[in-house]
């Protein structure tokens, strides 16, 4: 059940997935986003529900719920099971929505990544982080995941090296040039360490 409080909501613990749905469908007040985002450290059934309404579609609440993830304390992502994270990853390469795209690769960005990782994921980010089609905040997660998971495989850092160094840094953004610039300087490192 739903308590209202002036213009906030709070919600009891016992609350259901069509009153959580309710409440996502809208505009969600920040200080409950972080109260959520809190909230997903300690209640896995809470974590759960906004993981399914999340991943169920590319609605306004697959997007609240996503954002709400992203609130989460630090030590929560990475300790979440890895069947999220595949999730977050399935959702991310198939869905319309650049704010539910942009959203999920934040997620992904700060959690464990599963091992082995998922070929069809590093494929889609080295062709997203060069792809016009794709806002600039997309292209640098996607830059910055590739880079995660080539880390430790040397001739994928090659690939991802070369694929970098045919983006012409003059004709990037200054977002993009500068993730660019602080991968190659990360490839760098691995090759001399």
């Amino acid at each position: 059940m739903a308590l209202f409080c002036g213009a906030s909501f709070m919600v009891s613990p016992a609350s259901s997935a069509s009153e959580w749905q309710d409440m996502l469908s809208g505009r969600l007040p920040m200080r409950e986003v972080r109260a959520w985002g809190k909230r997903l450290a300690h209640d896995g059934m809470f974590r759960d529900t906004l993981h399914h309404i999340m991943t169920d579609g590319d609605s306004r609440m697959a997007e609240n719920a996503a954002w709400v993830f992203t609130y989460a304390d630090a030590d929560v992502l990475p300790s979440l099971p890895s069947h999220y994270v595949d999730t977050w990853m399935e959702r991310a390469m198939n869905t319309r929505s650049e704010t539910l795209r942009r959203l999920l690769l934040t997620l992904i960005s700060r959690s464990t990544l599963p091992h082995p990782f998922r070929t069809d994921f590093l494929d889609y980010c080295l062709a997203g982080m060069s792809s016009s089609r794709y806002p600039h905040s997309v292209r640098a997660l996607c830059m910055k995941l590739a880079y995660k998971l080539c880390r430790t495989h040397p001739e994928l850092l090659e690939e991802l090296k070369l694929n970098l160094e045919i983006m012409e840094p003059d004709l990037l953004p200054p977002s993009l040039r500068s993730v660019r610039c602080r991968v190659m300087a990360g490839i760098a490192s691995q090759k001399r360490g």
